[in-house]
């Protein structure tokens, strides 16, 4: 994260005609998706909203959710071991078929 230093940004016009200047944030968030830097405190006040949004998510739907798929796949998974496991017992009794021959029998 990198903080500009005062004099590097375009100031903001106070009510009394002063100007005030905020430090701009940037993140390797901000790089990533092109965005501008926002100012600290934009950059809090949307953090906050972001983090208040995720925080009010209730996850214990999507945790039922995900154990149930987890679930749902190892059933599967055993299915499909038990599936190649009977086919390598016919492969291997194939083979033997193949390799016993009438013509080496005994009279």
């Amino acid at each position: 994260m990198k903080l500009s230093k005062p004099g590097e940004t375009d100031g903001e016009t106070g009510e009394s005609g002063d100007t005030t200047e905020m430090p701009v944030i940037e993140t390797p968030l901000t790089d990533r998706l092109g965005l501008d830097p926002m100012p600290v405190d934009e950059t809090v006040v949307s953090n906050a909203g972001l983090l208040d949004q995720l925080l009010s998510q209730d996850r214990g739907d999507r945790i039922k959710e995900l154990e149930d798929r987890v679930e749902e796949l190892e059933k599967r998974n055993e299915k499909l071991e038990e599936s190649l496991r009977q086919v390598y017992a016919i492969m291997d009794e194939a083979d033997s078929i193949a390799e016993f021959n009438l013509s080496n029998r005994d009279p």
